[in-house]
């Protein structure tokens, strides 16, 4: 997908790139590491969810671009994997009234085969997005979705809303001569090729072993963090420690934070008291839309943001609705901003980092592993030996 449109709900950091030509050489990078150890990969979502301004998940998204705008944005990285040899494409739920005015691309046959596979020369598995989504349940019963879905040119139908029925339906439109058997075996030949070629490209006895692999790794991910890291000037040293307030989802769902996590550990070894925010909870929260953050329960102190943010395509609205940029003018205002670290998305960066005041220390990383959080709170200032402020003197 090109995630050309910021305020889509749905793909945000899920995609490669904004761009066609990003979009494509990365897309077209990955698969052919995947597909050289044995792997197969798959280009997702078919003919491109990177412009929608809503969520499949909640809702069947519109694309009104014309086929030559398609054609320019949309169509290009697909192209670029159909000719890296990707083993599969997954379609996207969403009407392009360009190809189809009738059906979503999941389950139309100008789409998946006169587009596709016609067009495009696309010769191996179609599998269909997540069927029991809402796009397609709102409008479609579970046999039916499953059963235009084959007649579009699917090979793989993935979680119909009812299983039972979806087989129940493909069986009966099978034998009432709905759907074509030769359609069919074509599609379970094509899965027989695919299931063949698994292990293909698989790790030989000659390649070093894992421990030996790791170093070049480990580097190469301490290279790719430092890369993509974007700082602002450093800040100055607050008189005294504070507040370490972490926003992340949830705690039981973040394998990055555990107690040990830089973002935890090293501004606790300066002094630093780390409260947790998960999501919206309302314990942090004032509840005022001008000043969000009820100061009187973080307590005393400057505060450190470290905001572990990604685009969340089962809430709707990738996080958007939460009052950080407010949040940012509160503590700036009353003199208690010390520093802003943004993990994840690069969007809540984009919007940040301008209201971030002079001497005022900022740092975004794309990643939020423990190796970024390190890497992240360096930027600021803070040594691996842990004795050194993360602000300047």
């Amino acid at each position: 997908d090109v995630n050309n449109n910021p305020a889509n709900p749905v793909i945000n950091v899920r995609a490669w790139g904004e761009d066609p030509a990003t979009a494509g050489a990365l897309a077209t990078a990955f698969l052919r590491g995947v597909q050289a150890e044995g792997v197969l990969s798959c280009a997702k979502h078919f003919p491109g969810h990177g412009d929608t301004s809503s969520d499949s998940h909640l809702t069947l998204p519109l694309l009104a671009h014309s086929r030559e705008r398609l054609a320019a944005i949309e169509l290009p990285p697909f192209q670029q994997a159909i000719a890296a040899g990707v083993a599969s494409v997954m379609t996207a739920h969403l009407m392009l009234p360009a190809l189809d005015g009738e059906r979503p691309a999941t389950l139309s046959k100008p789409v998946l085969t006169g587009l596709l596979r016609r067009e495009l020369g696309f010769e191996g598995l179609i599998v269909t997005d997540a069927l029991v989504m809402d796009a397609i349940t709102g409008r479609y019963g579970a046999g039916e979705a499953a059963v235009l879905a084959l007649e579009a040119g699917a090979d793989l139908v993935l979680m119909p809303a009812d299983a039972g029925a979806a087989i129940a339906a493909i069986a009966a439109a099978l034998q009432g001569g709905r759907l074509d058997r030769e359609q069919l075996e074509a599609s379970a030949e094509r899965r027989r090729r695919a299931l063949a070629g698994l292990g293909a490209g698989a790790p030989s006895a000659s390649r070093p072993d894992p421990e030996a692999a790791a170093q070049p790794d480990q580097a190469l991910a301490l290279e790719l963090v430092r890369a993509t890291l974007e700082a602002s000037p450093r800040g100055e040293r607050p008189s005294q420690p504070g507040v370490n307030l972490i926003r992340l989802d949830s705690a039981l769902a973040a394998p990055f934070l555990p107690a040990t996590a830089p973002a935890v550990a090293k501004p606790e070894a300066q002094g630093w008291r780390t409260v947790l925010v998960e999501g919206r909870s309302p314990s942090p929260w004032s509840g005022l839309a001008e000043a969000p953050l009820a100061l009187e329960r973080l307590g005393p102190g400057p505060v450190l943001l470290q905001l572990f943010v990604r685009g969340n395509p089962f809430r709707g609205s990738a996080n958007s609705a939460e009052p950080w940029p407010a949040a940012l003018r509160q503590l700036a205002a009353c003199g208690r901003l010390a520093g802003l670290v943004v993990y994840g998305s690069p969007y809540l960066w984009d919007q940040l980092q301008p209201l971030l005041p002079q001497g005022i220390a900022g740092v975004y990383s794309p990643g939020q592993m423990p190796l970024a959080q390190a890497e992240a709170l360096a930027r600021l200032g803070m040594g691996e030996d842990g004795k050194q402020n993360i602000f300047t003197t």
